[in-house]
Formats: C-alpha cells, structure tokens, sequence
C-alpha cells in the first residue's frame, strides 16, 4: 500500500509538473513574435464569445488579448484622464471644433459612438441637419460622438460638457451593444468602467494610465490556463458555445446600465433638458438582441422619449420597396448616408415639437411593444408547419380561436426569451 500510495503521489506530481511546463512553454509559443504561432495569436481561441444568432458578447479578457496579440492596434498616445480616447472637441477644456459656429443659434448636442460620429466619408448627422435651411435656422448640431464608446463614457463626456451651452437640446445615442461597454476596464485602451457596490454605481478605472503596457501588467488577462481555454473555446470545440459565466456577464451588463441609464435620464429631466434618447439599432438579426427589449422595457417604465431606428429605416426601405441593405456600409454594418437622413427626419420633429411629438410618440412606443414583440415570434411560429398543426389542435381543445391560441403561445416563446437573458417575463393584461 505504501509503495502503491507513493507511486501514485509521484505520478499526481509529474502530471502536475507536466502541465505546468506545457502552459509556461504554450504561452510562450503564443506571445513571441514568430510567425509560425499566429494562428494562435486569436483572442476567441481563448475566451468565452458565446454567439447567439451572430450576435457575440466580448468581454474584457477579449479586448485585452487582442491588444496583446496584435501590437497594430494603437490606443490613443496621450489618453484624456477619464474618458480615454476622444473626439472632435478639445483634450483640456472639452470644447467642440465647432463650438464657435454656435452664434445665437439653439444647440443640438449629439452623444453616442461611431452610429453617431459616423465612419469616414458618410455624410453625418453635422452634416446633414446643419445644411437643412429648416433645421439651420435657429439650431446648430454639435456631434460629441466617438467611436468605440459605451455607455458610460456618454454618459461622462455628457456630464463634462452640457453645462457649457445654453438651453440645449440632447440626442443620446445608444447602439444597443454599446451597454456591453460600460462594464469593460479596456477596449481600444484602457477605459473608466461602472460596477455595483451595496447597490450603488461606482465609477473604476480612474485615472487613465498613458502606459497601455504597463496597465496591462498591473491588470492582466484573467485567464489561469490558455491550454484549458483552447480546448473549452477554439472554433472546432463542442464546449465553445456553454454559456460558461454568460448569465452572471449579461446580469451586470442590465443592472449597471439600468442604474447608469435611469442617472442619466434624471439628471436630464432635473436640469429642465429637452432631449430624446436614439436608440440606433444595427439592422441584421437586430430582432434577436436582447439588448434591444432591455432598453425598449426600461425607458418605458422611466417615460423617457426614445427613438428606435430600426423601425424608421423598416418603414422606409418597404415604402421604397428597397431591401436593408441600402441602409448600412456593405461588409461594415455601420448606418450610410440614408440611414442617417431618415433619423434625421425623425430627430427634427423631436427638436421642432420637443414635447408633444415626443410625448405621442412614447405612448405609441409603451402601447405597441408587446403587440410588435408578438407579431414578431407569431411569425417564427408560423413558419413551423409542425407547430402550426399544433396550435391548431390546441385552439380546437381549447374552443378558441386559432389567431387567440397563436397569440397565446408567442407570448409564452417571448417571455422565454425575456428570462433566457435575465429581463423581466412581459404581463400582458
């Protein structure tokens, strides 16, 4: 027994052993310079990106590795202490490049990321509504948009610069996935980040550090081993897409930007601030977002005037008999100069009207979102013969109407859906 007891200690220690090498020696392979390890120079090979319907949730570790692999992406050289990278205004005094074209006239104040500062060479929102003679006449659009903002960094550049102007009118732009974001401590740098402590928000991350290299020391990726995560995460593995963690990522996600979200919609209603949030939705599979019904529910239940894009660029495009794919940069997703003109109608008569257009439209939003939300997976129903033949049998049971049982069971998959992803089952009265 005792010869036995040792043998197997010694193998347990050589195991061990062996595994400690083939990391140390793996990681090396992973972080030189030589090109024969590229192919492993892949941040998704070693973090859980679990897709739904292409749709990926990354988190810092992603970020963090793909900064680390691929020494070509540049964070800014001299990052702003508590917003990092930043736009088209003034490092020091935040002041926009085009502050001084104010004159008398009413300033529209436009926050968000690259949907709103929009890609090079696409006419913008500046563009577009400053050259409207309507529009021009007594307003001036000031675009703060900066591309790979989140929440949270809006909402701080926000804060920094509203009390600048006079009686401005806000946009608060939000691409759905931008409330990802506010949770990240690095993306294209190092970045502020929100988190829960006792129930409160509490700002991290501050201040930035000019050294990326020397932040990434003091905050590595939080991977123990790159040889597990391969087998768990690379393309080919069955265990890539367990939700590993993924409940836990997206419950933080909606509480800090339920917090977040809701500060900023006081603060704004506090100061007597006309304002409208867009939310500028990508346009493929955007249905299948949660992120979506997380900003759709919450803005409802605080009153707050919102846009959704999406449905501006629906109606259009099937008006025009066009397809979406006159709506975005081809290979790019990012909106082109057409999806930017239809907001633009939609942002005038917010700005024209700021309270009774926006308070129409908000009712309209409150009332239809269930009916939208079940036309859209009654549909999804029935495009499964199979099912359909089911809700048949069971209105027939149920001496219902077929339309009533169809109703009935979009609102079942739609409340399934609210709960696979940590939102609250939709009551209908």
């Amino acid at each position: 027994m005792k010869q036995f007891l040792g043998n197997l200690i010694l193998f347990i220690t050589s195991f061990i052993i062996c595994l400690i090498v083939g990391e140390i020696v793996f990681r090396k392979m992973i972080f030189s310079n030589n090109p024969t390890f590229k192919e492993l120079q892949d941040p998704t090979l070693y973090v859980n990106t679990y897709t739904e319907k292409d749709i990926t949730l990354l988190l810092d570790d992603y970020w963090k590795l793909a900064y680390l692999f691929n020494k070509e992406i540049k964070p800014p050289k001299n990052p702003h202490p508590f917003l990092g990278w930043i736009g088209f205004f003034n490092w020091l005094t935040l002041e926009h490049n085009e502050e001084e074209n104010l004159k008398e006239k009413r300033p529209v104040l436009l926050y968000g990321d690259s949907f709103a500062q929009c890609v090079k060479n696409t006419p913008c929102f500046e563009h577009i509504l400053n050259n409207d003679s309507l529009f021009a006449e007594n307003h001036y659009l000031l675009n703060y948009g900066v591309g790979g903002y989140g929440v949270g960094q809006i909402s701080l550049l926000m804060d920094s610069t509203i009390k600048r102007f006079k009686n401005p009118f806000v946009i608060v732009s939000i691409m759905p996935r931008d409330i990802d974001r506010t949770i990240l401590s690095f993306r294209i740098g190092q970045k502020p980040y929100y988190t829960i402590e006792n129930n409160e928000l509490k700002l991290k991350g501050l201040p930035i550090n000019s050294n990326t290299d020397e932040w990434l020391k003091e905050n590595p990726v939080s991977i123990t081993s790159f040889m597990l995560n391969k087998l768990l995460y690379s393309e080919h593995s069955k265990y890539k897409n367990l939700k590993i963690g993924i409940k836990e990522a997206k419950q933080h996600i909606i509480e800090v930007n339920e917090k977040l979200i809701t500060e900023m919609v006081r603060k704004l209603e506090k100061s007597e601030t006309d304002y409208v949030v867009l939310i500028y939705n990508t346009l493929f599979l955007d249905d299948y977002d949660w992120r979506n019904d997380f900003l759709y529910q919450l803005l409802n239940k605080l009153n707050a005037p919102y846009i959704i894009a999406a449905d501006l660029a629906n109606a259009s495009y099937e008006k025009q008999k066009e397809t979406m794919e006159k709506y975005i940069i081809p290979g790019d997703g990012h909106p082109n100069e057409a999806y930017n003109r239809v907001v633009c109608e939609e942002l005038k008569k917010y700005i024209f009207d700021s309270t009774n257009y926006a308070q129409n439209q908000l009712k309209n939003h409150q009332t239809n979102y269930l009916k939208k939300r079940l036309n859209f997976f009654s549909k999804k129903i029935e495009n499964d013969i199979n099912w359909i033949k089911l809700i048949e049998e069971k209105a027939l049971r149920d001496n219902i109407k077929i339309d009533s049982s169809l109703q009935k069971d979009a609102l079942y998959i739609f409340n399934e859906f609210l709960k696979e992803h940590c939102l609250l089952p939709y009551q209908k009265n």
